[in-house]
C-alpha cells in the first residue's frame, strides 16, 4: 500500500490519562510527560506535555558519574507487529514552548525489523527540522510524516536522508515490521510502536530544559484511521456550538439538512439536523442567527 493520507474519516478517541489501553508514557532522568492544559489554538482545552527538565547526574558505577539529557516518550505500542507499509496515515500537533534551539521539536521513532526475525534492525526517526519548513514557538503546527520529507534511518542498511519514509527504508521498506520494546545493541533501550518523543541523552545539547506539547495525533493502518484527543480527563462538556448557515427554511428535527457551523471544539466530526455531535462530548443543540 502507498503513502499517504486515506482520506477516510478518522475515529475520534479521546485519551483522558497515561497509560491507557494504547498509549504508555516514559520519562528518563528529568523529563517530565503528563496530560495538562495546553496552550490555545490547539485540540480541545488539553495536550500532552513533554519536557526534558535540567541535564540529571547519573550514576554510571565503574564508569563514574556524568550528566545525561532528560528523554521524554508518548507512544502507542499496540501498533508492534504491523508492517510499515500498512501505516497510510501518521501526523500530530506539536508546539514548541521553551525558546527555540535550532529547528528542535517532538519527533517521532519507529523500532523496525526488516527481516522478520524478531530483532532490532534500525529505527526510523521523523523530525519536523527536517522537514524544509521552519519550526516556530508558541505555535500551534500540524506535521504529516507521510507527506513531508524528514525520515532519516538510526542504523543500516537504509539511506541517511531526510527524506520521505519509503525512501528513507529503501528496499526494506516492504517488508519492515514496528517492534516492540527492547533493547538496542547498546543496552539503551527503546519503547514499541510509535513514539513521539522529546530529547537525547547527550548533553549539553540544545535539548536541554526542552518544554513541548502533543496533540491531535492521527494513526492509520489499512485504510481504518483513529485520532487521539488528549486530555486532562474525560471529554464531557459539550462544546459551544453555532450555526453559520443552513438551507433555507427552518431548521426542524423532522428534517435532515446539511448545515455549516463553527465551535469551540476543535474536533467537530459531523452535524445532523439540529444536534451537533462533536469529538465524543454529550449531544450540543445548535442554535442559529436566524
Amino acid at each position: 500500500m502507498g503513502i499517504g493520507a486515506t482520506g477516510a474519516s478518522a475515529v475520534n478517541v479521546v485519551v483522558g490519562g497515561l497509560p491507557d489501553g494504547v498509549w504508555k508514557g516514559e520519562a528518563r532522568n528529568n523529563a517530565t510527560v503528563g496530560a495538562t492544559l495546553s496552550p490555545a489554538g490547539g485540540l480541545g482545552d488539553s495536550a500532552q506535555q513533554l519536557t526534558t527538565g535540567a541535564p540529571a547526574l547519573v550514576d554510571g558505577g565503574l564508569g563514574g558519574v556524568f550528566l545525561k539529557g532528560g528523554k521524554g516518550f508518548v507512544f502507542n505500542d499496540s501498533l508492534a507487529g504491523t508492517k510499515i507499509s500498512d501505516v497510510d496515515e501518521l501526523s500530530y500537533q506539536a508546539y514548541v514552548q521553551s525558546p527555540l534551539v535550532g529547528d528542535l521539536d517532538v519527533s517521532i521513532n519507529i523500532p523496525l525489523d526488516y527481516d522478520n526475525n524478531g530483532s532490532l534492525d534500525g529505527i526510523a526517526v521523523f523530525e519536523p527540522g527536517h522537514t524544509g519548513s521552519a519550526v516556530l514557538q508558541s505555535t500551534w503546527q500540524s506535521w504529516n510524516a507521510l507527506t513531508q520529507p524528514g525520515w532519516w534511518v538510526v542504523g543500516a542498511p537504509g539511506p541517511q536522508c531526510n527524506c520521505s519514509l519509503a525512501t528513507a527504508l529503501g528496499a526494506n521498506f516492504a517488508t519492515a515490521k514496528i517492534l516492540p520494546q527492547g533493547s538496542e545493541l547498546s543496552g539503551q533501550p527503546y519503547n514499541g510502536g510509535i513514539s513521539f518523543l522529546v530529547g537525547q541523552r547527550a548533553t549539553p545539547s540544545g535539548w536541554d530544559n526542552f518544554i513541548g506539547y502533543l496533540d491531535d495525533v492521527r494513526i492509520g493502518v489499512s485504510g481504518s484511521s483513529n485520532r487521539y484527543n488528549f486530555q486532562t480527563g474525560p471529554d464531557v462538556a459539550a462544546p459551544a456550538v453555532s450555526i453559520t448557515s443552513h438551507s433555507a427554511g427552518p431548521l426542524t428535527t423532522s428534517t435532515s439538512q446539511t448545515i455549516t457551523y463553527t465551535a469551540t471544539d476543535a474536533a467537530p466530526s459531523s452535524g445532523l439536523d439540529v444536534t451537533c455531535h462533536l469529538d465524543g462530548a454529550p449531544d450540543a443543540p445548535c442554535t442559529s442567527p436566524q
